[in-house]
């Protein structure tokens, strides 16, 4: 997969940020039969960041998402598009989200930081399941870019 977006932190303490973001992502899952499917979200992820260290954060909070478009779906080499519908996919998805954060100084103010990121859907995106069955995201990111602010 792959994405973009942006988040702004507000840090009532120099040890406490609550963040907000806008994200676009892609989901890529590779299935039996050189199957594959892609899904694209928009996601809006809240996390309560705790500074440790001047460097050094860690996030927890949640995330509610969107899915976009249509289903890109991928068999031996013969490519379709799908509707959520179709499949039996819910396009609504929420759960649970942690981060470990680093930031190096450029200059003042300024700053390259470097997030993991975990995603742990709580919502079932089978729009009906049957009996017991659960079908949900568990997300592993890495996210770069720049940071300005007085840290």
């Amino acid at each position: 997969g792959g994405g973009g977006g942006g988040a702004l932190e507000w840090g009532p303490t120099r040890w406490l940020g609550l963040e907000l973001g806008a994200h676009y992502t892609r989901r890529v899952v590779s299935g039996p039969l050189a199957s594959q499917s892609s899904f694209t979200y928009a996601q809006i992820p809240f996390l309560i960041r705790f500074w440790p260290w001047k460097y050094v954060n860690l996030g927890v909070g949640g995330y509610l998402g969107y899915a976009l478009d249509s289903v890109s779906t991928s068999v031996a080499g013969s490519a379709s598009q799908l509707s959520y519908s179709a499949l039996g996919y819910n396009r609504w998805d929420w759960g649970a989200a942690g981060a470990i954060g680093f930031q190096i100084p450029l200059m003042r103010y300024w700053f390259v930081f470097i997030d993991g990121r975990m995603m742990y859907g709580f919502h079932n995106i089978e729009e009906n399941p049957v009996g017991d069955s659960k079908s949900s995201w568990l997300e592993f990111s890495a996210v770069a870019g720049f940071r300005v602010g007085n840290f």
